[in-house]
């Protein structure tokens, strides 16, 4: 009954000291570990607020992994799109097409295509 009372003021409050207070009112007056928590109320209330600091840590680390995660992901295809924006300007340069073209026609940077271009071993 304490866990479906505490999950009910977490919902109404999330996960804050006033969900704790809450908690232990409402089975205090239902009697709800009545006898409990009147002589330890203060130690429940800690134990709650570091588990709702403990949630809330474990949440936020979840969070920057995910985010982290993603970070990678979009600099993996960063770094495949670019090899093959690289491909593709050798290409196009080797067919004889100019700078700009290349630039224009494939979305970069004028300055990124002349810097590949200057890469490419002389024929």
């Amino acid at each position: 009954m304490f866990s479906h009372v505490f999950d009910d003021m977490v919902r109404r409050y999330g996960l804050d000291r006033r969900a704790a207070e809450e908690t232990i009112r409402v089975c205090r007056d239902r009697g709800v570990l009545a006898e409990y928590l009147r002589e330890r109320e203060e130690e429940v209330m800690e134990a709650m607020v570091i588990l709702f600091d403990q949630k809330t840590a474990v949440e936020q680390y979840g969070d920057r992994r995910e985010a982290f995660g993603r970070d990678e992901e979009r600099n993996r295809a960063d770094i495949v799109a670019r090899g093959k924006d690289r491909r593709n300007v050798q290409s196009l340069h080797n067919g004889g097409l100019s700078d700009e073209f290349i630039a224009s026609h494939l979305g970069l940077e004028l300055a990124q295509v002349k810097a590949w271009v200057a890469e490419l071993p002389k024929s």
